[in-house]
């Protein structure tokens, strides 16, 4: 198995770069023809919904239908993917990042009972205290 960066998922979402695209499609078709599987980390998945929200301008509720099809693509093993799916929930109604929820849902599996943030759009969310 083989994992896929950030800039590798990127280029096969948005098809901005007619060689790299052309690449990421031999990859990720190819091994949808093959049946092997590709590894996303949640890492990757932050990263891309940021690109996404920051460089293409994609609105929230497509980001988070993009990830919600790549959860259920059968060609990638996704990483964390209960934890994922939470996060999903909570950045389709709220105003934060999904990297944002993600760093709330690993603390709170660490045992942490907060995660203080500075970040305003996490003021009142479950599970961050908002630091004055």
């Amino acid at each position: 198995m083989k994992a896929l960066d950030t800039n590798v998922l990127v280029r096969y979402l948005v098809a901005d770069d007619a060689e790299q695209t052309k690449i990421a499609e031999r990859v990720i078709d190819g091994a949808r023809s093959s049946g092997e599987r590709l590894f996303l980390s949640v890492l990757v998945i932050c990263e891309t919904a940021w690109v996404l929200a920051r460089k293409y301008k994609h609105s929230r509720a497509a980001i988070a239908d993009v990830v919600e099809e790549l959860l259920l693509t059968e060609t990638f093993i996704m990483q964390e993917v209960d934890l994922l799916r939470s996060c999903l929930a909570r950045y389709r109604s709220g105003k934060a990042g999904l990297a944002d929820y993600v760093i709330g849902a690993a603390a709170q599996t660490a045992g942490c009972t907060a995660t203080l943030t500075f970040d305003r759009d996490l003021n009142g969310s479950r599970g961050f205290e908002f630091l004055k």
